[in-house]
């Protein structure tokens, strides 16, 4: 078991120390269970006193974006090595009564206590100790989010970026990231449309999982398609680490007749293409995004 807190740069607050654990109707600390040798499971815990209403849902919401956004922004020194495992799957403990229906639009589900499930039921345990709180008696509800897996050729195109070390970090070569995926893949990176379906899982009611460095080349091709088709001047923030190893999420920044756009392009393409879609929604193509959200031909 590790731990990996969300990004308090987004979310102040989120990021608990394990020596100083405030107190939360969510635990503030999101779980690592390993599922096999090189699979994880992030694991988020709802505790007794949690109300069911707005504030919760909210709560969760930040603490989900942050969690996922926080692999996906991972540096590929890294996400190399040691650091070198998938993430196949969501979990939520919830000791509290909780509105399933609202779960859905992360792709959790309910699941059954099976063995699966046994020593991340331990550790939860221990972490109402850390956290100060009297072990919760009652049976909780458990509910499960499987990710997409990336088929072999996206896998072996990403493994090989995690090992060029942090030369292939989001924002030191604007563009580089997704000229290389582009190329492997046959697809002009400018494209934006056709990087989104050669990268973005098309299934329904699942978690869509983009690997980080595909991810974030898949964000790289929204700055690339932004500057050749819409003609837009645009910088790269640089997605370095900070002494904590943490790394701030893909963010774009442009010049329009409107004055600067701040573009959070990593938290918006985590929304848009890996977040789950419902049976019978439909959302604009991802050029129609980035031309709203760049404000281009303004």
């Amino acid at each position: 078991m590790t731990e990996r807190g969300p990004l308090d740069e987004l979310f102040p607050g989120v990021r608990a120390q394990r020596d100083a654990l405030p107190e939360s109707p969510v635990h503030p600390r999101v779980l690592e269970v390993r599922d096999a040798p090189d699979v994880a499971s992030f694991l988020i815990v709802v505790w007794p006193d949690a109300e069911d209403g707005p504030a919760l849902r909210q709560l969760l919401a930040r603490v989900i974006e942050a969690t996922l956004l926080a692999e996906l922004s991972r540096a590929p020194s890294d996400l190399h090595g040691d650091g070198a495992r998938r993430v196949g799957s969501l979990r939520l403990v919830s000791y509290a009564p909780i509105d399933t229906a609202a779960l859905a639009r992360y792709g959790l589900a309910r699941a059954t206590a099976d063995e699966s499930w046994r020593e991340p039921l331990a550790h939860v345990r221990g972490e109402a100790s850390a956290a100060g709180r009297e072990p919760p008696e009652t049976e909780p509800q458990l509910f499960h989010a499987s990710f997409t897996e990336p088929s072999e050729r996206l896998a072996e195109i990403e493994r090989g970026l995690r090992a060029v070390g942090d030369e292939a970090m989001f924002g030191v070569s604007p563009g580089a990231l997704a000229r290389q995926v582009g190329t492997l893949l046959e697809v002009d990176p400018a494209d934006l449309v056709a990087m989104g379906t050669a990268l973005v899982p098309d299934v329904r009611e699942q978690v869509r999982w983009v690997e980080p460095m595909l991810f974030q080349a898949l964000c790289d091709a929204a700055g690339v398609h932004a500057a050749r088709v819409l003609k837009l001047p645009v910088q790269w923030a640089v997605s370095e680490p900070d002494d904590e190893g943490l790394a701030p999420p893909p963010l774009l920044r442009t010049r329009t007749t409107a004055g600067d756009v701040h573009v959070p392009v990593g938290m918006e393409l985590l929304r848009w293409c890996v977040m789950p879609l419902r049976e019978g929604e439909s959302v604009p193509s991802l050029d129609e995004w980035c031309r709203d959200r760049f404000g281009g031909g303004q």
